[in-house]
């Protein structure tokens, strides 16, 4: 071969083996939902626009665009998605992945997208734009878009951090969760406002249509997001006593990229995943999660539930002045499922170059040490991530993560380059939440090291305390006046269950483990409500209509005396013997004058029931009874009354018509 055919074949291999590595770094992102009108343009096929579908793939320069009341949930190569939201076109300007390292930067043309990012490694990024900021994701949670009159770019988070930063002027912010970042104008300045439930997706639709009105001020804009906000976590926090689901948690650690649990949810509640809707069966979801095998790292995917509450019906009034409930729907994060991959491949390859090493350098050698600071919090989500470094050059050594009666698998095999990092899900379900310290524990060449983490395990976080209190009825005893309720789901918590009579106030207690719990009662019939409501606000309520009858003394009293005589002329020609009066008769020393103290009334004549009543139908302590008399005779008239509290009374009446 000639020189010049040597260079033409090396520039062909090396165009080959570029185009390899280039291939390599590509990827693409899984749709794994989408609801009503969607549209997906090829970056290889500019202005055809195709119907997308579940399973299509999402590559480098393709663009997607929703129409009203629709919406595409993405998955990309590390576990974090993106769900493009309703009238919105967004181009995905890079997409890439090597090595678990994800780079992804979306471009936000019209609209907004809703994300879920997983923890950046070092050398990726998470980023969107729109003509006027971008913002920079550290693993997080919320929503990023434009208004629909492009009259402002916001980033509202749920958790996490990110760095919002102005394309013009270069003004950056940093926004926390529960905060919402603004850029108004083309060189306004960064408004960050507090707000708890920032990311959901009815308060970012309020907040749409809000920026769009010039007109707002600041403060007028501050107000207004308060009060929705208010409104919304009232109600999130009902949603959460009443159509909250239950997850079966992940492993801590997994070794495998494809993982399955379940969640079951009460009747009419959505559940989805990452921005998929799933199927209900019966209550009860399938879950499926995966990613890429070379994506390792934590890994956290959160859970929305959907679904409807009463509330008081805006500007109606029912009957008595009492305002109706309405039906209405609420979205809100109601779970998180966290775990720990570690590709059992990358640690195969590692030690396998240790091995084939003629010698480690001593520099690269790690010394044993815990990132993790102390002490840590646990609170959203309810777990902690324990990291830190070990001496990497011994395959035989042992790292263990201990936690109370807890014992992590040894993480030296399933750690690469001599970097460790364990979860372990903390929570009153999981049975841990008391325990107050991790303990690493590593032996190997280096000899034995130990280091120590305290936990500050904060209860008052609802990933954390996940159970609601029970109350459930025990027995009454009327006579007694007293209702006996038993408290369960309040050990190691603090629960302060509320009294109410009638919708009355009537006090509280704080309790801090179960109990069983004496309700004195109020003479009469009235509607007793319990609630429990733990520190995280998890919150149950039980209701019973309870009668208080003490012992007491009541009498018949027989209007115009238990004696009537009545003088009758001679009847005309073919007339009737019959004659009718009405007898009357009152109940006096009742408790409070109230009838619900009367079990039974029974008023006979001869073998002739006139009046009988129990219960709900003795509504008043006077009666008018019809009697039907006869000519010549003496008839008599009998009245029974029995007591809710026990007692019997029998009185009536003697007529004697001549």
């Amino acid at each position: 071969m000639s020189f010049s055919g040597k260079i033409k074949a090396s520039m062909v291999l090396l165009l080959a083996v570029s185009s390899v590595a280039f291939a390599a770094k590509g990827t693409s992102g899984k749709v794994i939902d989408k609801l009503g009108d969607a549209k997906l343009q090829k970056s290889t096929k500019i202005g055809v626009w195709d119907e997308i579908n579940v399973g299509n793939r999402v590559r480098e320069k393709d663009q997607i665009r929703t129409g009203i009341e629709s919406h595409v949930a993405i998955t990309l190569s590390d576990g974090s998605s993106i769900v493009v939201q309703e009238n919105s076109l967004v181009e995905f300007t890079t997409l890439q992945a090597e090595d678990g390292i994800q780079t992804a930067l979306t471009d936000i043309k019209t609209g907004k997208v809703r994300f879920d990012a997983q923890k950046q490694h070092s050398g990726g990024s998470f980023k969107f734009k729109t003509a006027t900021a971008t913002a920079a994701i550290r693993g997080t949670d919320g929503t990023f878009g434009k208004t629909i009159k492009d009259k402002a770019t916001y980033l509202s988070l749920g958790r996490g951090n990110a760095i919002l930063r102005h394309n013009t002027t270069g003004q950056e912010c940093e926004v926390n969760g529960g905060q919402t970042a603004i850029f108004r104008g083309e060189k306004g300045s960064c408004l960050v406002l507090d707000i708890k439930n920032s990311g959901n997706k009815e308060l970012v639709n309020a907040l749409d249509t809000l920026l769009d009105n010039e007109t707002i001020t600041e403060e007028k804009l501050k107000e207004t997001l308060g009060k929705l906000d208010a409104d919304l976590q009232e109600r999130i926090s009902k949603a959460f006593e009443s159509i909250s689901c239950k997850f079966e948690p992940l492993e801590d650690t997994i070794t495998v990229n494809k993982v399955s649990t379940k969640a079951t949810c009460p009747e009419g509640v959505q559940l989805s995943i990452s921005g998929a809707t799933l199927k209900n069966n019966n209550n009860t979801y399938d879950i499926t999660l995966d990613w890429k095998a070379d994506a390792n790292g934590p890994k956290k995917f959160n859970a929305t539930c959907t679904g409807s509450l009463e509330v008081p019906c805006k500007q109606q009034k029912g009957k008595k002045g009492k305002q109706p409930l309405c039906k209405k729907e609420v979205s809100f994060e109601c779970g998180t499922l966290t775990t720990f991959y570690k590709n059992p491949a990358d640690t195969v390859k590692a030690d396998t170059a240790k091995t084939d090493s003629a010698a480690v350098d001593s520099s690269s050698v790690k010394k044993f040490s815990v990132k993790t600071p102390s002490p840590v919090t646990v609170c959203e989500p309810g777990s902690v991530t324990i990291e830190g470094t070990f001496d990497q050059t011994d395959p035989k050594g042992t790292l263990y993560v201990k936690m109370g009666k807890y014992k992590s698998r040894n993480l030296v095999p399933l750690s690469a380059n001599g970097e460790f990092a364990h979860t372990i899900n903390i929570s009153d379900m999981a049975g841990n939440w008391n325990e107050t310290k991790v303990t690493v524990e590593y032996s190997g060449a280096s000899g034995n090291h130990k280091a120590t983490v305290l936990l500050n395990v904060n209860k008052t976080c609802k990933q954390v305390n996940m159970k609601r209190p029970a109350l459930t009825f025990a027995s009454t005893s009327p006579i007694r006046c007293d209702a006996r309720f038993a408290l369960a789901e309040a050990t190691d918590d603090i629960v302060i269950v509320s009294k109410e009579i009638d919708g009355n106030a009537y006090g509280e207690t704080t309790y801090r483990q179960n109990s069983n719990l004496a309700i004195k009662l109020t003479p009469g019939i009235h509607k007793y409500t319990l609630k429990a409501t733990d520190q995280a606000g998890n919150s149950t309520q039980i209701s019973r209509k309870l009668g208080c009858f003490p012992p007491h003394s009541a009498t018949i009293e027989v209007v115009g005396g238990t004696y009537e005589y009545i003088p009758l002329p001679p009847p005309p020609p073919r007339t009737s013997d019959e004659i009718r009066k009405t007898m009357r008769f009152r109940l006096i020393g009742v408790l409070q004058q109230d009838p619900a103290h009367i079990k039974h009334i029974r008023v006979t004549q001869e073998n002739k029931t006139l009046l009988d009543l129990t219960g709900d139908q003795i509504t008043e302590l006077d009666y008018d009874v019809p009697v039907t008399l006869s000519r010549g005779t003496t008839s008599f008239v009998k009245i029974y009354v029995e007591m809710m509290n026990g007692k019997k009374y029998n009185s009536g009446k003697t007529y004697k018509a001549n």
